[in-house]
């Protein structure tokens, strides 16, 4: 009969010890985030309506298991490896936070501070920032296909080897951020500010960066085939190794740019605005092969 108390009491701690966190159980089960979803799909960003269906700061301690005390500031917490898939963040200061290694898929993150955080190997695949200042974030080996982060401030970001393609980073600040190894094809730049990055083995085949700006910005051995540069500004910009063939430079103003050993054959060309006769000569050229 020991024997059998035994293997029940067993069988009950195997059970507890695999339960879902509490966390989990909130994300699961809990109605709040199609609430935030439809508010935010229908830009009714209402900040008394949106608080009703968050996780609050007092409240995320609780039910991320997250056991530092702090007010109603999240600065500097440690959230790596947390399970916060479909969690929404609404005017949270996270100056600093430690995201690694997260799951943050579907998650929403509205006018957050953002600024200094560390998001290394997180996934953000189909997330929402919006509106957020991530400005000298350190993302790495991170996930955020799909990601929308319109309005957003990456200004100084160092984005390494990260999937960011299909994103949609329209009206972003990446004003002297740093990109390697970064795959962004068919990703949505319209309207971005890339003013004087660093852009290295970067995928921006298909991208869309209509009226984006991308003076001084430096771009080696990358991918724009297909990329939609229309009514962009490339003033002072060096494409080094740079394939652009099909791409559409239409109405692109490409005072002093500089290109080397790089590919426009099939580019969309005409109109162009530019200001530099050795730049009008380098484009036959390339344009002829």
């Amino acid at each position: 009969m020991k024997n059998v108390y035994f293997l029940i009491i067993s069988l009950i701690l195997v059970s507890l010890i695999n339960a879902p966190s509490s966390a989990e159980r909130l994300v699961e089960n809990s109605g709040f985030f199609k609430d935030v979803k439809k508010l935010v799909e229908h830009k009714e960003l209402n900040k008394k309506e949106i608080e009703k269906k968050i996780i609050d700061n007092k409240t995320i301690g609780k039910t991320l298991n997250v056991t530092k005390e702090f007010g109603r500031s999240l600065k500097g917490i440690d959230l790596s490896r947390i399970y916060a898939k479909e969690v929404a963040f609404v005017d949270a200061d996270m100056r600093k936070a430690i995201l690694d290694l997260g799951n943050f898929e579907k998650s929403y993150f509205v006018a957050c501070n953002l600024s200094n955080v560390s998001m290394n190997a997180s996934d953000f695949s189909y997330a929402v920032i919006l509106d957020s200042n991530l400005s000298n974030a350190k993302i790495k080996i991170a996930t955020l296909d799909y990601a929308t982060l319109v309005g957003s401030d990456l200004s100084g970001a160092v984005i390494e080897g990260t999937n960011l393609s299909y994103s949609n980073l329209s009206n972003v600040n990446l004003k002297g951020a740093t990109l390697i190894n970064v795959d962004l094809a068919g990703a949505n730049l319209q309207g971005a500010n890339l003013d004087g990055a660093k852009l290295k083995n970067v995928n921006l085949q298909s991208a869309n960066l209509l009226g984006a700006n991308l003076n001084s910005t430096i771009i080696v051995n990358s991918n724009m085939q297909n990329a939609n540069l229309v009514n962009s500004s490339l003033k002072e910009t060096t494409f080094e190794y740079v394939d652009l063939r099909k791409a559409d430079l239409r109405w692109t103003r490409l005072s002093k740019a500089n290109l080397v050993n790089t590919d426009i054959s099939r580019a969309k060309t005409h109109p162009l605005l530019y200001e530099s006769d050795d730049f009008q000569i380098s484009i036959d050229a390339m344009s002829s092969k």
